[in-house]
């Protein structure tokens, strides 16, 4: 779940050597990791709006009671702090 949020993070919100770096800690053959690079391009191309409202509804479903009860409060305050870094860049 962790890892799941650290990439998004890096589709949605960092550039291409930023990607790259994640998807070789993560081994990805090079054909694994173009869907991911498409996707960064569409997160690019709906400009900053498109990446607020998208966070938002992200930490909304990762702090619902649900997930707290599922995943725990530790992970999920770790990926909110994912998501706090986000916002201060």
């Amino acid at each position: 779940c962790l890892t799941f949020f650290e990439g998004y993070w890096r589709v949605a919100f960092a550039g291409k050597t930023l990607l790259n770096s994640f998807l070789s800690k993560l081994d990805a053959q090079p054909q694994k990791g173009w869907p991911l690079k498409k996707i960064q391009d569409c997160y690019h191309e709906g400009g900053l709006k498109t990446k607020l409202l998208d966070l938002q509804v992200m930490e909304a479903v990762i702090t619902s009671q649900e997930c707290l009860t599922y995943h725990g409060e530790e992970l999920v305050a770790k990926i909110t702090d994912i998501f706090n870094q986000v916002k201060q860049a």
